[in-house]
């Protein structure tokens, strides 16, 4: 069974799609014929909900640690049992899929020849792919392995179409200790800190003007 999942950000679950992703890097750079990004474009991502733990996702709590954008409104997703999802929890996992499904040159390590999934053809056959957090240790190595997910940060799950039978608000799950923001607990945020400063200087401002006044 899938454990109760986590997503932030737009609910848009009536057209998931999924295709293989390559991106340019300048206008005088072009990516090679067969390389490709190691994620997708597209499809529908969540991480398995933790109620109880400090941040309420493995992917929450990294992006409150590297981001000070706001992740949105969140949701908490529970998965038909009927879901046919492919789940990563060690090395030679991934490497069935590549080669069941083929793969494609990593365009992060293309020197090295490191090979990810090709997503397209996954998405044909299930309706997610799920990297457990022993998974995302073992696949993230581009330069020792021939198959990599380098660039998947943490434990999360990719999916292909709406395979969930309920989705609730975040803020109408009542049993639940973790957060999603750092000012939850009163722990100011970067973007506040950095704020600060300004808000200060325009406040003695506004003061040193009203004596003039």
């Amino acid at each position: 069974m899938i454990p109760l999942q986590l997503h932030c950000g737009d609910l848009n679950l009536d057209n998931i799609q999924v295709r293989n992703y390559r991106e340019e890097y300048g206008l005088h750079i072009r990516i090679p014929e067969g390389v490709y990004a190691p994620l997708p474009k597209g499809g529908f991502w969540t991480s398995t909900f933790t109620p109880n733990e400090k941040y309420c996702s493995k992917w929450v709590n990294f992006w409150v640690s590297e981001y000070t954008v706001s992740l949105g409104r969140c949701y908490v997703l529970r998965t038909k049992e009927d879901a046919k999802v492919y789940i990563i929890d060690k090395y030679s996992d991934l490497v069935s899929l590549c080669e069941k499904f083929g793969c494609n040159i990593s365009m992060y390590t293309v020197e090295k020849n490191s090979f990810v999934p090709n997503w397209e053809n996954v998405s044909k056959e299930y309706d997610g792919v799920m990297l457990t957090e022993i998974g995302q240790k073992e696949t993230i190595e581009p330069f020792v392995n021939k198959y990599t997910l380098y660039g998947w940060d943490v434990e999360s799950a990719l999916w292909f179409r709406n395979v969930f039978e309920d989705v609730i608000p975040l803020e109408e799950y009542e049993d639940r200790t973790c957060r999603v923001t750092k000012e939850e607990d009163g722990e100011p945020s970067e973007t506040s800190l950095s704020l600060a400063p300004i808000v200060l200087g325009a406040g003695l401002l506004l003061l040193f003007s009203r004596r003039l006044i």
